[in-house]
């Protein structure tokens, strides 16, 4: 709620510096916290293979195509 107070001053051109402090205090917390496994990229490798294997990369495609015919074929002329 206050990020999106300050977002709004800042875009209305309004300085509201004093919402700052509030907001950071906020991120340290989030980032202090403790990391149980930091191998970030194994997980992502892990994921997508994963998503491979089980078939989810096929049904993601017929779903674009089969999305897209749809749309051309029922969609304003």
């Amino acid at each position: 709620m206050e990020f999106l107070t300050l977002f709004t001053d800042l875009s209305s051109g309004h300085q509201s510096l004093g919402l700052i402090p509030n907001i950071t205090a906020i991120d340290w917390l989030f980032l202090a916290q403790q990391v149980q496994d930091a191998k970030v990229l194994d997980q992502i490798q892990t994921a997508f293979n994963n998503f491979i294997q089980s078939g989810q990369a096929w049904a993601m495609a017929f779903g674009i195509v089969f999305g897209y015919v749809f749309r051309v074929f029922t969609g304003p002329s």
